[in-house]
């Protein structure tokens, strides 16, 4: 995964922990959270396991994964909560307690989907 995608995807996830807050106040925090400085384009902006807590603080999430495999946790929202206008069907993230020698992919994947009524409508 190139580090562009990686951002775009961070990005993502740092906009639905900020999906409690009131519209007003969410709308700015969006939109500052999709402006990059050049400068961090080259390192993670959060690691999977801060959105984890935040998320929890939310209330949208479990503290702990409901599912893990290998070495990835999934965890699946507990209330409906929308991000970008969709809903979340489950975050992963890689994790590793200890250095096992190699291919652990600390990054973080999100799969959104769309209602049944919004059948017109793409991801963009």
């Amino acid at each position: 995964m190139n580090s562009e995608v990686m951002m775009k995807l961070l990005l993502f996830l740092s906009i639905v922990f900020w999906s409690t807050l009131s519209h007003s106040k969410r709308e700015i925090s969006i939109e500052a959270s999709l402006t990059l400085e050049q400068t961090y384009l080259e390192e993670s902006l959060v690691k999977g396991n801060e959105v984890v807590i935040e998320m929890v603080k939310s209330g949208n999430f479990s503290p702990d994964p409901q599912v893990r495999f290998d070495y990835l946790n999934f965890y699946f929202p507990e209330k409906e909560t929308r991000v970008l206008g969709y809903q979340p069907v489950y975050f992963n993230y890689g994790h590793a307690d200890k250095y096992i020698g190699c291919c652990i992919n600390h990054g973080t994947a999100v799969v959104l989907s769309k209602l049944p009524s919004e059948s017109g409508t793409d991801l963009q």
